[in-house]
C-alpha cells in the first residue's frame, strides 16, 4: 500500500536575541526543531520557478504536505525526516496552498 506522507518534516525556529539590562548583552535563545506534520518530498533537476511574490528562484525540490499544515516562512531550514535518517536539509524558498495539498520549494 502506498502512504501518500510517509515521512515527517521539521522546522528549526530561530529564537531571537533578548536584551539583558542588567549586563547589557544580547543573549541568544536556544534554536530547536518544531515538527510540522507528515510529508512527501521530491528532489529535482533545478528549475527555475516563479514564487507567489512574482520573482524567479531556482528550486531544487519540492516537500509535499497536507492541506491545513502551518506556513514556514521562506528562509527557514527545514528537514525530512524517515526513521532515523534525514532525508533532506535545505532551506524553503517559497511556500504555496494548492486546491489539494500544500507545496514547498526548496
Amino acid at each position: 500500500m502506498v502512504i501518500q506522507y510517509p515521512y515527517d518534516l521539521f522546522y528549526k525556529h530561530e529564537g531571537k536575541a533578548e536584551y539583558d539590562p542588567i549586563t547589557g548583552d544580547f543573549k541568544e535563545q536556544e534554536k530547536k526543531w518544531i515538527s510540522v506534520g507528515k510529508c512527501r518530498d521530491e528532489i529535482t533537476p533545478e528549475t527555475e520557478i516563479i514564487g507567489n511574490d512574482g520573482i524567479a528562484f531556482k528550486s531544487s525540490g519540492v516537500i509535499y504536505c497536507p492541506l491545513g499544515t502551518r506556513e514556514i516562512p521562506k528562509g527557514s531550514t527545514v528537514k525530512v525526516v524517515d526513521g532515523n535518517s534525514i532525508r533532506l536539509l535545505t532551506s524553503v524558498k517559497t511556500f504555496r496552498k494548492d486546491q489539494l495539498h500544500i507545496r514547498i520549494w526548496v
